[in-house]
């Protein structure tokens, strides 16, 4: 998943504990992926694989062992840097049309079968109705966590 440079997860991620152990291994994995990509590129045109093979092994073996960092140690994430090594956790957002009409009873119109969601965000943003009377309508489903893994080249670097 192409992550945006700036991207903050603070909210999200599930274990946010930047250990340094986490960093170490998105960096050599970041290594890995590089070295990938420099194979890939030297062996273009040509029938030597057997580089490669062993850089996507020495790749995967890296996101492995990353992953089972995050889940065991915690999550890692500097956003100056670029550096991501995280899990955090995605929700499905509904709004339940009874209590809707009950909180904002002067927009129950956009209601159709359910409460749509780019309606209440247009709400939010132009300030006609409140966070606190829209969160007393909102149904929040948590979804599978994710991983986010990436280093960004073009994030500005910290000193």
């Amino acid at each position: 998943m192409p992550i945006k440079v700036g991207s903050d997860y603070t909210k999200t991620a599930i274990n946010l504990t930047n250990p340094m152990e986490t960093k170490n291994l998105l960096l050599a994995w970041d290594k890995a992926r590089n070295h990938t990509k420099a194979c890939a590129k030297a062996m273009e045109g040509t029938k030597e694989a057997e580089a490669l093979a062993v850089a996507l092994k020495v790749e995967a073996e890296a996101m492995a062992k990353l992953k089972d960092a995050i889940q065991l140690a915690g999550g890692f994430q500097h956003v100056p840097d670029g550096l991501y090594a995280l899990q955090y956790q995605r929700y499905t957002t509904a709004y339940d049309p009874l209590k809707w009409r009950t909180e904002v009873p002067k927009f129950a119109g956009i209601i159709e079968e359910r409460v749509p969601n780019a309606a209440v965000d247009g709400l939010l943003k132009g300030k006609l109705v409140t966070e606190n009377q829209v969160e007393l309508a909102r149904i929040r489903t948590p979804m599978k966590p994710t991983f986010v893994i990436d280093v960004i080249e073009e994030a500005t670097k910290s000193e």
